[in-house]
Order: structure tokens, then sequence, then C-alpha cells
């Protein structure tokens, strides 16, 4: 029961409704805009596969914001070394697909090197005034021509001293995204107008190595000619010094790769990309086992990662990941039941071998309470690093994605502490033990969610999915589930996981959305 791929959302034929809906309230407004680059997969951006650019007026900001507000845009704000002058991020959840869109809304043109958009070019008003209707996509883009010289623009500024030298090392400079939107745009752009804004825009002898680049065959030698032509103009709108854009450009290239990092081998600890203006946002998913929280978890972590700083945290005890401290008593517990010494969890109405059962049953009940001790201690010393992690990550306004929250509620169960029966024992070494066990239980629920999401199954779905339990245990964890309780701030949401794992993760992206 996997989520839906992502790649397969370009199939969709017409813009999500989410989208249309806003271009539609911009009109109604009579707030000009335009998407203004990259248009050759405008589609793309219309139904959330990539991002959306599109450029404002910069004036009736009261009357645009309302427009935003409207159509269920929400304003992200952007770490400081993501962020351009000049460019706002918005994002909203089309609530009939769960699909993400982002807006990158430009209140004026910025171009320029990769991770730094030194430059910003004073070219809104000709782009807006020149716009036209884009009939297929029901869009306004920005003219071929004004948006070709653009492109001829972007990748001049863009170029490096690593460009250089990987060209001369063989590789073309014209590939990939830049050659396709390049082949797209002359087919439909008019070179001698081209050459007649770039003669405007930058001068004649840069419209002269333009109109080169267009009608022949691009070469890389060009470019550079372009490059050397155009940027005396191009000089003037620089936003930073040379040395200074330089540094600049490094750190905040450095920063990008230590978030790519982040994300993909720290498990997103961090800020990298944008957080809720509303600050961040702490999310729990709570069910019976088979109710799918591991598997819903993990998917709307995913899902809020795309573009946004969202931390998953695994917060139970079974086969998520571990401290060091627990790693080796897991091991030796696996191995134990690999040799088959340790009897497994049986699924219900099986008997299995009945000589290894016993053997099994004996040796578990020496290992268990030797393990129990130390397990519920390193579990809850476990549990208040995790704990701590995620309110630093939910202060700093990340969005914290929780399978699993510590509850002292209903005892002997789930994430409940396994020391409790201790708490009023004649010997003060066990009252001690239960009680410091006890306190990132207490911690958890001095500072619960934002939203609680109750995965509600019956026990025989809970049967059917997860087999080693018998029916009794599992009504009694699906009632524990509806006991919980928590303080008036922080919503519950009860969703009903019989249904298919899709319909589920829907419901629970509309609950998310609706917090953040």
């Amino acid at each position: 029961m996997a989520a839906v791929d992502r790649g397969e959302f370009s199939q969709q034929t017409t813009g999500l409704k989410v989208v249309m809906g806003m271009l539609k309230e911009l009109e109604k407004a009579s707030i000009r805009y335009c998407h203004w680059k990259s248009n050759e997969h405008v589609h793309e951006g219309m139904v959330g596969v990539t991002d959306l650019d599109i450029l404002v007026d910069k004036y009736p900001s009261d009357a645009l914001n309302r427009v935003l507000a409207g159509a269920e845009f929400k304003r992200f704000a952007t770490v400081p070394h993501n962020a351009y002058p000049g460019v706002e991020d918005y994002l909203a959840m089309d609530r009939d697909t769960g699909r993400l869109v982002h807006i990158h809304l430009h209140h004026q043109l910025v171009a320029g090197e990769a991770h730094l958009k030194g430059y910003r070019l004073p070219w809104e008003k000709l782009m807006l005034e020149t716009r036209y209707w884009d009939s297929e996509h029901d869009i306004y883009v920005a003219e071929p021509n004004i948006e070709f010289l653009l492109l001829l623009v972007r990748a001049t500024l863009k170029l490096r001293l690593r460009d250089r030298l990987l060209h001369m090392l063989g590789r073309d400079y014209f590939r990939g995204d830049f050659e396709r939107e390049f082949n797209w745009l002359r087919e439909r752009a008019d070179p001698g107008r081209v050459a007649q804004l770039a003669a405007e825009l930058l001068g004649q002898e840069a419209a002269v190595s333009c109109q080169r680049l267009i009608e022949g065959s691009p070469t890389f030698a060009e470019l550079l000619n372009f490059r050397k032509l155009s940027m005396p103009l191009l000089r003037e709108y620089r936003t930073y010094g040379v040395v200074e854009g330089k540094l600049r450009g490094l750190w905040r290239e450095l920063h990008w790769l230590f978030g790519a990092v982040s994300r993909h081998y720290l498990l997103g600890h961090g800020l990298f990309r944008r957080v809720p203006s509303g600050g961040g946002v702490l999310v729990a998913f709570l069910g019976c086992d088979g109710s799918g929280k591991s598997s819903l978890a993990e998917d709307t972590a995913k899902w809020l990662s795309w573009k946004i700083d969202a931390m998953p945290v695994y917060l139970g005890s079974g086969d998520g990941p571990s401290s060091l401290l627990r790693w080796p008593m897991k091991v030796t517990l696996a191995a134990l039941q690999k040799l088959g010494l340790l009897q497994k969890k049986q699924p219900a109405g099986t008997r299995g071998d009945d000589n290894r059962l016993s053997r099994g049953r004996s040796l578990l009940a020496l290992v268990r309470p030797a393990l129990k001790v130390p397990w519920a201690l390193a579990l809850a010393l476990e549990k208040r690093g995790k704990l701590r992690r995620i309110t630093k990550a939910r202060n700093k306004g990340m969005i914290v994605v929780c399978d699993r929250y510590p509850q002292s509620q209903v005892m002997g169960f789930g994430d409940g502490p396994l020391l409790n029966h201790w708490r009023n024992h004649p010997w003060k070494i066990k009252r001690i033990l239960a009680a410091w066990e006890a306190i990132p239980y207490q911690k958890a629920e001095l500072y619960p969610p934002d939203l609680i999401i109750k995965l509600q199954v019956t026990p025989e779905t809970a049967l059917q999915r997860k087999g080693e339990m018998d029916i009794e245990e599992c009504k009694r964890r699906v009632e524990a589930v509806k006991r919980l309780q928590y303080p008036p701030f922080t919503k519950v949401a009860d969703v009903d996981a019989n249904q298919i794992f899709d319909d589920v993760l829907l419901q629970v992206k509309r609950y998310i959305w609706e917090e953040v």
C-alpha cells in the first residue's frame, strides 16, 4: 500500500484545482502576473511536479495577499541562506489529490550564479506588458522572444570558472534543461525580434552575438562572447561586489550541500529550506499495531520534505531506529530468535514446533527479566534525547512528524513506562528507577503535540494486517488508543484506518495542512 509516485502526476491533462482557482482570482482582482521562465514545462508546475515562477506587479500587495490567502496558499519563511530579495515562497495543498504546489512569487527579476542570484534585472514592467495568454494551459506566460533573451542572459550570469574547466575537459554546457528550453524557445521565437530586444536592453554588439547564438548551432565560445559583450551593462545590476559575491556564493553553496547531506543521511535535522510562517508544528501518529502508523508517518514526512523542513522521529521501541545503548540488546534478541533459541511472537491460531516453542519459552523466562530493566532505562534515556531534539526542531519552525508518542495514561500499553509497577515498591532502589524512567513520559505530556492523529481500526482489521497478536490483545490495544486524552489546545483527529492506504493518507494530509 504505497503512496502515488510523484512521477505519475505529469500525466494529468489540466492544472490542479488549487492552481487554477488562484489564477482566476488574480484575474478577478486585476493583478497582472505571468509565469516568466521555463514555460517549456509550465504544465509540470501546474500539476505539482515542479515549482511555478510567477512574476506579479509590485504595488497591489494587500490585494495580492487577500487573493493568495483566499486561494489557500500559505506563505513560508525561507531560511536566509536560500532567500533572494523580492522573492517569496507560497505553498498550497490540492485537496482533491493531496499534492503540494510551490510558487516562487517574484516581485522583481533576480538572476545569476546558482545559490546566489546576484543580479536584479529591471525588466519586470516589460515582461508584464508583453505577457501573452497560453490557451493550452490557461495561464499568462512570458512572451517567447523576451523569455529567450532572458534564458541566454541567465545562462551567461550563471557561468563560473568550474564551467569553463569542465568545458575544457569535454563536458558540453548545452545539455539537460538548458538545451531542452533552448530548442523549445527557438521553435517559437523570432530571431530578429530577440536581437532587437537585445540591442535595446544590452547594446548592439551583444545583439549581434545573441543572434548568432539563436540562428546557428550554439557554442560555448559564442556564449562566452555574448557574456563579454553584455556584461558592461549587466554589471550595473549587481547586488554584491566581486569579493562579497564570491564569498556569499561559496557560503550559500556549502550550506546547500550540507542540507542535501542532512536530508539524505541525518533524517532532515536542521533548517535548510523553508518553514511555516506561523511557527513549528508537531504531529504524532497513534494507533494499534496494524493501523499503518509507521507507513503513514514515513510517507507524510516525505511528502512534506519535498519543499519544507520536516523531521521524522520514531518514538517507539520496536523495529525503528534506536540509540546505541539499546542496539546491542536488539541485536542479541534478534540473534536468539534467528537461532531458534528465543520464541518469536506466533501468528494467532498457529502452534509451530512444540519442542522449539518450549525451549524458546524457557529461555524467554530467563532473558526477559534480565533485559527488562536495562531496556526500560535505555529506552527512557533515548526518549529524553529525542524529545529534546523534537522541542528544538519545533521551536525553530520545523514540522516534526512522530511515529508514536510517549504516554503515561495507559500502563502496560504501547509507548508507556515499563517500570511503573515499581513506583510504590518497598525497595527504594526500584522506586528510584521507576521515577527516573517516568521523567520523559511526563515531559512529553507537558509539551504535547499540536496535532494527534488517532488511526482507528477494528480488531479484525488489525489482526488481518498484524497476525502476531491474538484477537483479545487487538481489542485491548484498540480501546487503549481511544482512551488517550490530550489538552484542549491539542487537536485530535480520528481517522478511519480501515480504508485503503491512499484514502487514509489523503485524509491525514488534509488534517496536517490545516495545522501548518
